[in-house]
């Protein structure tokens, strides 16, 4: 009769002579993946030696199938000595050396770790290997052998360019990890590879090793491995400044140009970078490592360069020398990496190079503040979604752009250019996605969105637009028009968030806080002078005039003022002398709009005042129909239907009409 083995459920036993191997560390096992079903799930070895009489057991609990898992058929399991098996406990081994013991642990307790390994080639031009790639990790208490990086769970052709690749190892957990060694055989067409960083993950641990270099035999210093240590040792280390000042650091500079038309230049572009400890001359931009043809629109050129140790980035001044067809220039933003500092500098910008005072281009830019690492564990990717409204003539040609404001910092601004779903993107009750890679802002409190008015049909109608990330979904409900014709004629506008709350008036533009010290008399007990500080948070409120066309002139040169009542106090009086809408205020059939910055918050509105002062014109008579105050979600509209004429100078008031 003819006994299966490796059956479901089934404990096979099998005896095998070999000589005496002491202690035994590991086993190899796998299976040649022939049959109908070759697919094995395998739990665990029980190895017992008759001679000495000692047990190991080697846990394994992962399937052997080319089809489940990660797709191996063969593995490597490590053994365990069993004593009293149970008792249940892993006793120590008085064969093996002290720095190999492991550490006292339950039976159940697995003595292999699962490591996720994630490999990010950089960006670069032909960046990407076909080499072999081993990986081998060392540790607080013992390290791995050299780990081949096989089968990517996340691309079906891994190390290339601008990727990111994701392995799921089985391996001796070996501790805390001190570094990691990684490099290639140095085979294939293209062997050749620019790692940008590796990240390992293990029980609820997480390590990040920048590199930033070639491993190619001909790039760089010629080394195809490399031995990495993890960010928070760089860190710590860079935190030592004489450990660098004196030396040679590598510094990586990323330069984007805009993707709005005409954004490319053929100028030559030099820099000069300000450190905390030197300065450096100006440094041409020569040769980009990612594009044959250096800052063409929408492009990310990248150059690297040896420099002495600057200390902190405080500045940075990019001169161009003006040349060629096109020799203007919009620069979005420039980033300095240091893969030996594990430092991050970015110094946005998002404007056209212009002629300074002196005549020349030149132009300074500042890092924001914050303290970045070169690492993809301190960013985060924001799905952006854009609801265009359903109204007749809502869509927009404008360029769109967005700046995230979050607990922690703000983003740079976004251009949103291309639409993942969307040829023609801002159309009419589209929904346009975006996705944008920066910094972890933390919760997302308000956004501010704006268009620069360009194209045959500027004027767009924004709904909402949410953000989500990997664990939060964030709304932001706009509602309104950006135009300069419509609603209140606003083209900018920041946009809290749904569901925060905290006022976001303080992210206003030109907004500032108003500082009052009171002065208590002193306190008997501590005879200390109190004092008091108190923050009064500037409010705008929008004032829309209708002047209509039925007088022979209808528009007027004259002087305005505006009194608003409400219930909680009356304002001072406004001069309206700029109007956001047009050049000329007060012309015939025109909806002119004056923004008010109030100290306080005036309440419910109840009524206006208009003053109309005489000025040197022939232009005095005004064919009033309405005046409008939009206060955030609400309207208040004052009818009026009359003329009104410098002959018979008159302060008019309105009673309140509430529009909702």
């Amino acid at each position: 009769m003819l006994i299966k083995t490796f059956e479901s459920g089934s404990i096979d036993k099998f005896e095998v002579d070999c000589p005496e191997l002491g202690t035994i560390k590991k086993v190899k096992i796998g299976h040649d993946n022939k049959g109908l079903n070759p697919g094995w799930h395998l739990k665990e070895i029980f190895i017992e030696s008759k001679t000495s009489r000692r047990t190991w057991l080697c846990e394994c609990n992962r399937w052997l199938d080319k089809k489940e898992d990660d797709g191996k058929i063969e593995r490597e399991l490590m053994c365990v000595k069993q004593f009293e098996y149970d008792k249940k406990i892993i006793s120590y081994d008085p064969d093996l050396p002290d720095f190999e013991r492991p550490r006292k642990k339950t039976f159940y307790e697995d003595d292999d770790t699962l490591y996720k390994i994630t490999a990010i080639t950089s960006e670069l031009k032909d960046a990407g290997t076909e080499a072999d790639v081993y990986i081998k990790i060392v540790g607080k208490h013992t390290e791995t052998e050299k780990i081949p990086l096989e089968k990517s769970t996340t691309n079906r052709i891994k190390f290339k360019s601008d990727q990111s690749d994701v392995f799921k190892v089985t391996d001796i957990d070996v501790g805390k990890i001190k570094k990691v060694i990684i490099g290639h055989n140095n085979r294939g067409k293209n062997p050749s590879w620019h790692l940008k960083e590796i990240i390992i993950e293990k029980n609820n641990e997480k390590y990040v090793f920048p590199c930033g270099k070639w491993l190619d035999k001909k790039l760089g210093d010629g080394l195809i491995e490399r031995e990495l240590i993890p960010l928070e040792n760089i860190i710590e280390r860079s935190d030592k400044v004489h450990n660098f000042i004196g030396m040679t650091v590598n510094y990586s500079i990323s330069v984007k140009t805009s993707d709005i038309l005409g954004a490319g230049t053929d100028s030559d572009i030099f820099l000069k970078i300000y450190g905390q400890y030197r300065k450096s001359d100006f440094i041409e931009l020569k040769k980009s490592l990612t594009h044959k043809n250096k800052f063409e629109q929408g492009n990310t050129d990248v150059f690297e360069i040896k420099e002495e140790f600057f200390g902190e980035l405080v500045k940075i001044k990019v001169k161009q020398n003006v040349k060629g067809l096109n020799p203007d220039w919009h620069l979005n933003e420039l980033i300095v990496e240091s893969s030996d500092l594990g430092r991050k500098w970015i110094f946005p910008f998002n404007n056209w190079l212009e002629k300074n005072e002196s005549g020349s281009h030149l132009i300074e830019l500042f890092p924001l503040n914050n303290k970045d690492t070169v690492s993809s564990s301190n960013t985060k990717e924001y799905k952006i979604e854009v609801y265009t409204g359903d109204l007749p003539k809502c869509g927009t040609d404008s360029n769109v752009f967005i700046t995230l404001f979050g607990e922690e910092q703000e983003s740079s601004e976004f251009h949103l250019n291309k639409s993942e779903n969307h040829f023609n993107k801002f159309e009419r009750d589209n929904i346009d996605r975006f996705i944008f890679e920066t910094n972890d802002l933390g919760r997302l409190i308000g956004i501010r969105v704006r268009h620069d008015n360009s194209g045959f049909y500027p004027s767009w109608f924004l709904n909402q637009v949410t953000i989500s990330d990997k664990s939060d979904k964030y709304e932001f409900i706009c509602n309104k028009w950006f135009s300069t014709k419509r609603d209140d004629c606003k083209i900018d506008r920041i946009i809290k968030e749904k569901n925060y709350e905290k006022n976001l008036q303080t992210l206003q533009k030109d907004q500032r806080k108003k500082k009052r010290i009171i002065k208590k008399p002193k306190d008997d007990k501590n005879k200390k002078e109190k004092t008091i500080e108190l923050c009064n948070d500037f409010k705008y409120y929008y004032v829309k005039i209708f002047t209509g066309g039925n007088q022979n002139q209808a528009g007027t040169d004259l002087k305005a003022e505006i009194k608003i009542f409400g219930d909680n106090c009356l304002s001072k009086a406004f001069k309206l002398n700029e109007t956001k809408s047009h050049e000329l205020k007060f012309e015939r059939n025109q909806i002119d709009v004056f923004e008010i910055k109030s100290e306080d918050d005036l309440g419910v509105i109840y009524a206006v005042e208009l003053n109309l002062m005489d000025c040197l014109s022939k232009a005095n008579d005004l064919d009033l129909e309405k005046i409008e105050i939009i206060d955030n979600n609400f309207t208040y509209k004052f009818d009026y239907n009359q003329a009104i004429s410098i002959k018979n100078p008159v302060k008019v008031k309105y009673l309140k009409k509430i529009f909702t």
